[in-house]
Order: structure tokens, then sequence, then C-alpha cells
């Protein structure tokens, strides 16, 4: 499946575990990811993302690297000035649902919603 484009990304939820308790916190915040052959980039309001994406039919497969550029907005989990990202999840063509995990941070997780808004025909303004 082709995932190339430019996508608009919502981080929506933020689930911890502590001893057999599941906390769930709804977040609001957003950004933009850039995928092309294999490689992203993009950006949110306290990060900006590097990484790369595989897919296996609708299955996806990011690995990402945060890098926190702001210090003005609260990060997720206080995760410090640059952390490593798996995202994993499914996608359906125009749209993706996606669960990313930081390893060595086992008990929590983000939950992202994106929408494909451009296709990879970066000719057509």
């Amino acid at each position: 499946m082709d995932i190339d484009g430019l996508w608009t990304v919502q981080f929506t939820a933020v689930r911890e575990q502590y001893a057999g308790l599941s906390v769930e916190e709804e977040i609001a915040r957003g950004g933009v990811f850039v995928i092309a052959n294999g490689c992203v980039l993009g950006g949110g309001v306290s990060y900006y993302f590097s990484g790369t994406a595989r897919t296996d039919g609708g299955r996806i497969e990011i690995d990402l690297r945060a890098t926190r550029y702001n210090d003005y907005v609260v990060g997720f989990f206080d995760a410090g000035a640059q952390v490593q990202m798996k995202a994993r999840g499914m996608s359906s063509g125009e749209s993706m649902v996606l669960e990313a995990f930081m390893p060595g941070l086992t008990n929590a997780s983000i939950q992202i919603a994106a929408t494909r808004r451009r296709t990879r025909d970066w000719t057509k303004v």
C-alpha cells in the first residue's frame, strides 16, 4: 500500500499502566508528517520528527526520532530532548490509526490518528 504524501496528525490520547491500573488521558495535539519513499519528516508544537515507514498490506510500522525544540509546551511523558518511538497500526489508504511506544517506557503509549491531505504528486499545487 502506498502511504506517501502529506498527512495531518492528531495525537489523541496517552495511555499508561500502573500496577494493573490503566489510565487514559485525552489530549488534543496536532502536527504533520510527510512520508516519501519510506522516509518520514514532520513536526508538531513541541517536537519535530524524522524516521522511516514500512507497510505490509494495510499494516504500518513507523520508527521515529522526536526532537524537542519548544520548551514552553509540555511534551508527552516528560520524554526529554530526544526520544525514539515505534508506531504500529493500520491504514485504509487515506487515514491511519497508530499506537506509538517508546523503548524503555513499556507502560505508556500515544494514540495517533492521521489523514492524508495530499498524495506524493508534488507537482500539483
